[in-house]
């Protein structure tokens, strides 16, 4: 029997087939991302790359917690798990699983780095919230029917947004229990995919699939900045410089306090 063993080198390719926003930077300036079940960390300096293999089944979903430092990826599977890693040694933190089934589609950490929320594959498409230093979930919930795009802690940490098909939906957190209220579209927003999240200003922005924003005071659109792109809005990114958009049409737009494009 020869005494011989494989290491991983190099992984060739990125999943983006059916997973969305997940390629981040980390604090070192490295590249974070996905294929099949290893998460990768691509030094673009050096040109090497280092791997996080522990998932049972194929990565689709990642989230790189506020301090750059921790990575959080998803997977499919029948019994799936979150597992929390350090980006600079790839080395497990913690394991969330028991909760969710089928898959886990959606991943975000707090802004301080302390919670992160989930989404499952299930048919409510339900939500979980966990302490994931101490592996410990604090509350959960059921979902939307349907499907479910994007999901975020609000800046301040006690509520959290989701959107997707048909739907945005704002919950407060209190203890183990989430309460949720529908956003309220109005007579002038268009009732559509809602594709992603950002922050700006103390109000949620929304990118839609026609290429709007849609600006909401409390749960009601307040404002649409129309045409912000000529297709669907799929990433929204808040930043110090403003609100980063990114558009299917291949533009990336950073806005800034005013609401004018910058960039």
């Amino acid at each position: 029997i020869p005494s011989s063993t494989l290491d991983l080198e190099w992984v060739h390719g990125y999943r983006a087939q059916d997973a969305r926003n997940n390629l981040r930077y980390t604090s070192d300036g490295d590249i974070v991302y996905s294929a099949a079940g290893v998460g990768i960390v691509y030094d673009k300096k050096s040109h090497t790359q280092k791997h996080h293999v522990e998932h049972t089944d194929d990565i689709i979903c990642l989230a790189v917690s506020p301090d750059g430092k921790k990575v959080a990826t998803g997977q499919m599977g029948k019994r799936p798990s979150v597992l929390v890693w350090d980006a600079g040694g790839c080395t497990t933190l913690a394991c969330l699983k028991g909760f969710h089934k089928r898959g886990i589609s959606l991943v975000t950490f707090s802004d301080d780095g302390s919670l992160i929320a989930s989404v499952g594959q299930d048919d409510n498409h339900s939500v979980a919230i966990y302490n994931w230093a101490q592996e410990r979930k604090v509350a959960s919930s059921k979902g939307d029917k349907n499907k479910t795009l994007d999901i975020k802690f609000t800046p301040s940490g006690d509520q959290l947004v989701t959107c997707g098909v048909k739907h945005v939906k704002f919950w407060t957190i209190s203890g183990r229990n989430m309460k949720c209220k529908k956003g309220i579209f109005g007579k002038k927003a268009k009732i559509q995919a809602i594709m992603c999240i950002g922050f700006a200003k103390g109000k949620t922005v929304t990118g839609t699939a026609s290429g709007d924003l849609y600006v909401w005071e409390g749960r009601k659109v307040e404002r649409i900045v129309s045409d912000a792109h000529s297709k669907a809005v799929n990433a929204l990114f808040s930043c110090p410089a403003g609100l980063a958009s990114g558009g299917k049409d291949g533009s990336v737009l950073l806005w800034d306090r005013t609401g004018k494009v910058r960039a």
